[in-house]
């Protein structure tokens, strides 16, 4: 700053000293950051000396796509965001013991933008009260097979220091999740807040939007407020007795609401289960305030809060019982006028009138309402399954009436300790009598197959072993003879499987086993069984080396292939939905993954190693997946090579004119092998070609100035094609921060409104499930490209 004195000092200003002077102020003051951004990051900031935590990230290679090289710049602030996680609570929410306390940083540096991560920038989270308990760090995407990409370098109770390990060159988009919960204890209550800085290496710090909440510590049911809804989450004490949770017992929902609120205050908010079938039994309870203090218009919503579609509360099973104040008082059934329906994935209690539907539950300490349900857990997890559920009320009118969210972790124990049962849920097996051999050698079931093909994946626990050692059966037909494995004959059989745990404790399943005829005729006769007997895979792990018939081993180096088929080693791609197998001959036993239809840009590619043919001579690719972002990058298997489902990544033949579609644009180069960059062309511009080469397994074109660029029709399309220039609202929309509509930045642009658009681009471009959602990039972030509420203009 230039002083009021040297301004008047002598009539005039010495512009030359005052520079100078500014000069080595801005130097000192640089080098004071530099000091200062030292202490912080050895935890020794001016306040208190704060947790620290260090995240690295991942990157990723191609040697099938043409990204060119780019050398990132440090990114800006209207790159970066933080905030709560969207499914856990809100800014300005009321916490209570035990809630959910996620943080959620997200970078997106979206189309051409030049700026990436580095190692060595720093994310600082300061918490000012020791209040959280820290569980985990999650970054995504990330590829499959790669470590997180993030990890703590330091952290004390009220701040969190995270720093970057290695440069993320390729990443233009990643979500970091910091995971705790709340700690309990009333000295916590008060309104609270979370301030962040992000640190780019070289920079001056970059301060983020602050976090706010409330925390309302009530130290459990036993403090009753008679103007508070005491909303917990339980399931421990109400019925989960070892051997009673089973396929063969109905759910004891009784004793679920024979739970009073007072003997639950120590309730922890992770709730531990038997894995004993394919659900988790809990209730959400609710503790009334007294009757004068009660809403009418009330709404109860129990939902699991993380995007697993598997996890879904069963309608079906919820019942809504009372439990009065007192424990020797006898729960009951509510009656009235209310409904439960399903809402999303979670269920909704509603009724018009809570106080006259509950006003004989009264004084002197007004009781409980408990809703018991069932929750849907997620087979392919088995016992390592985690159900994250939150429970929230709206009511009308508040008056003085408060109440917060309620949020419990539904987990499974390990089913081997001592004590407990193994359980597990039997698969039937429908096989052909060509493939006998493939399961049962002279001597019968192997004990790794008995665990691969008659018990349902997932629902073992922690019986996932392959060597299937905990594992023994009995097959008999249906009129009890013991099936005859050196002469097998079309025909149903029962499969009897037990599981053994280490204590001597077992369970008994039965599975049926149908053997149709052979394809080839015939009904019978000796099976000769392999030898040696057929090595079991992992049915989770992707081996190409797995047992299999002769028609699942790739024909010669020379085979009778028909013209459209790719050549080995070059890259493929889905048009449609498409399945991986571990073998030729395709069922739903050996498939690893479906791969969903996605948009052009974004399909799902892999390299041709080899070829097969299945059993009846359908043609097949036995392929590599390279969707290197993706959680399936690196699968071995094989997928059809049916020219309808799958075809070649490279263009095979010159075109005049191509268009770029690439939502990131195509870099132009001096050389064949693409190196020397020239330039980046954007998305919709029409490129003239003069030459088509070929380049090792790939192609190119040569422009009209000389430049090559790929033929990869993910990049590149040919002939003219017109972009949208800009889109009106047909009705009210929004604006988000990310192409997956997360972040909202703008809200309500109403109908009518012209937007000018940059480019498109299409929601979930990693997920090979998820076929992704047309967006428009604009001014400020993203919208909607859904024709129902915006109509384009090219």
């Amino acid at each position: 700053m230039i002083s009021n004195n040297s301004i008047l000092f002598g009539g005039r200003i010495n512009l030359s000293n005052q520079m100078n002077r500014m000069n080595s102020k801005r130097q000192s003051l640089a080098k004071l950051g530099v000091a200062l951004a030292s202490m912080t990051i050895f935890g020794c900031s001016l306040g208190m000396v704060q947790p620290q935590v260090t995240v690295r990230a991942a990157q990723s290679q191609s040697s099938v796509t043409d990204a060119g090289d780019q050398d990132g710049q440090p990114v800006t602030a209207n790159q970066l965001s933080f905030g709560p996680k969207a499914d856990t609570f809100k800014n300005g929410a009321t916490l209570s013991d035990n809630s959910a306390l996620d943080f959620d940083f997200h970078f997106n540096a979206p189309g051409n933008s030049p700026q990436r991560i580095h190692a060595g920038d720093l994310l600082t989270i300061n918490i000012g009260t020791d209040l959280m308990n820290y569980q985990k760090l999650v970054a995504s995407p990330l590829p499959a097979g790669e470590t997180n990409p993030f990890e703590i370098q330091s952290q004390t109770g009220t701040q969190t220091v995270i720093r970057v390990t290695r440069d993320l060159k390729d990443v233009q988009q990643m979500d970091l999740v910091v995971y705790g919960t709340l700690k309990s204890g009333e000295n916590l209550n008060g309104d609270k807040t979370v301030t962040t800085t992000y640190t780019p290496v070289g920079q001056n710090p970059i301060t983020l939007s602050p976090v706010t909440f409330t925390v309302k510590n009530t130290g459990g049911g036993g403090n009753y407020d008679s103007t508070v809804f005491s909303n917990k989450i339980f399931g421990g004490r109400g019925g989960l007795q070892i051997g009673t949770h089973m396929n063969e017992v109905a759910p004891n929902h009784y004793a679920y609401s024979n739970n009073s609120n007072g003997e639950d205050k120590d309730n922890p908010g992770k709730l531990y289960f038997i894995h004993d079938e394919p659900s988790m039994m809990a209730f959400a309870q609710l503790s009334l305030p007294h009757v004068e203090n009660r809403p009418t218009d009330f709404s109860w919503t129990i939902v699991p809060t993380d995007s697993n579609a598997n996890h879904k509360i069963d309608v079906s099973s919820a019942e809504v019982w009372v439990s009065p104040y007192a424990p020797s008082l006898t729960p009951y059934k509510l009656k009235g006028a209310y409904t439960v329906k399903a809402s999303g994935n979670g269920i909704v209690f509603h009724t018009d009138d809570l106080r006259t539907l509950t006003k004989d539950i009264a004084a002197p300490k007004a009781g409980n309402l408990n809703i018991v349900f069932d929750v849907n857990n997620d087979l392919n997890e088995g016992g390592k399954d985690v159900v994250p559920l939150t429970s929230h009320l709206d009511f009308i009118p508040v008056n003085n009436v408060k109440a917060s969210d309620a949020n419990a972790t539904l987990q499974f124990v390990d089913p081997n300790q001592a004590g407990f049962t193994p359980n597990f849920i039997a698969q039937d097996m429908t096989i052909s009598l060509d493939d006998f051999s493939h399961y049962f050698s002279e001597s019968g079931l192997m004990p790794a197959i008995v665990k691969q093909d008659f018990v349902k994946a997932g629902s073992a626990g922690n019986y996932g072993d392959l060597t299937g050692a905990h594992y023994t059966y009995t097959a008999t037909d249906v009129s009890g003879q013991k099936l005859d494995f050196n002469n097998p004959k079309a025909g149903t059989y029962e499969i009897q499987v037990t599981a053994h745990n280490k204590d001597g404790n077992e369970t008994t399943r039965t599975a049926k086993l149908t053997i149709t005829a052979s394809d080839h005729g015939g009904g019978g006769g000796n099976v000769t069984p392999p030898t040696p007997a057929p090595t079991p895979t992992n049915p989770d792990t992707p081996n190409s080396s797995s047992s299999s018939s002769s028609s699942d081993q790739p024909i010669g180096p020379e085979p009778d292939l028909p013209d459209f088929a790719a050549k080995k080693d070059t890259a493929v791609y889905a048009l449609k939905k498409i399945g991986i197998y571990r073998k030729a001959n395709f069922s739903n036993k050996y498939r690893e993954n479906w791969y969903s239809s996605k948009p052009r840009v974004y399909r799902p590619m892999f390299v041709v190693t080899g070829y097969a043919r299945s059993i009846n001579g359908h043609l097949r690719y036995q392929v590599r997946d390279v969707n290197h972002l993706s959680k399936t990058h690196g699968r071995v298997g094989y997928i059809t090579a049916n020219w309808k489902y799958v075809r070649p990544v490279y263009y095979a033949k010159k075109h005049s004119t191509m268009t770029v579609i690439n939502p990131r644009g195509v870099n132009a180069y001096k050389r064949v092998n693409l190196t020397g960059k020239v330039r980046n062309y954007k998305q919709g511009t029409v490129l003239h070609v003069t030459k088509f080469v070929k380049h090792n397994l790939t192609t190119r074109y040569v422009l009209s100035n000389g430049q090559y660029v790929t033929g990869n029709r993910k990049l590149v399309e040919m002939g003219k094609h017109k972009q949208v220039r800009y889109v009106k609202a047909e009705r009210t929309i929004n604006r988000y921060q990310t192409v997956n509509l997360t972040h909202k930045n703008k809200r309500h642009i109403k109908r009518g409104t012209k937007i000018r658009v940059k480019n498109y681009d299409f929601s979930h471009a990693n997920s090979v499930t998820n076929h992704g959602a047309l967006r428009y990039h604009v001014a400020g972030g993203y919208i909607t490209g859904n024709s129902k509420f915006v109509k384009a203009y090219k």
